[in-house]
């Protein structure tokens, strides 16, 4: 019977044990569950944020290029209307060498 005593106390011990173990594992699965959520969640916001980017950039480089386009035009015409006048660089490095 002390045997028989024995192997019910140790099933009883194995199997609050096995609870205690099947809790803990519950208990990091929901951690690890919430965590995955959470970074999905940070993806989704991170590839929004870079598609804004993406689009913002987009339209600067775009402004850019027009700007450019207008300046390189309107230096373009300014040398037409002006092609015996010196260029401002020129002049200022002449009156540096003049004063010297």
């Amino acid at each position: 019977m002390v045997e028989v005593d024995r192997a019910r106390q140790h099933v009883k011990e194995a199997a609050k044990e096995h609870e205690q173990q099947s809790r803990e594992l519950r208990r990091r699965y929901e951690a690890l569950a919430s965590e995955r959520d959470d970074l999905r969640h940070n993806l989704f916001e991170a590839r929004a944020d870079l598609k804004t980017a993406a689009a913002v950039r987009e339209q600067l480089e775009e402004r850019l290029r027009a700007a450019t386009e207008r300046a390189s035009i309107a230096a373009a015409t300014s040398k037409q209307a002006h092609p015996s006048k010196p260029s401002r660089r020129s002049t200022n490095r002449q009156r540096t060498r003049a004063s010297e």
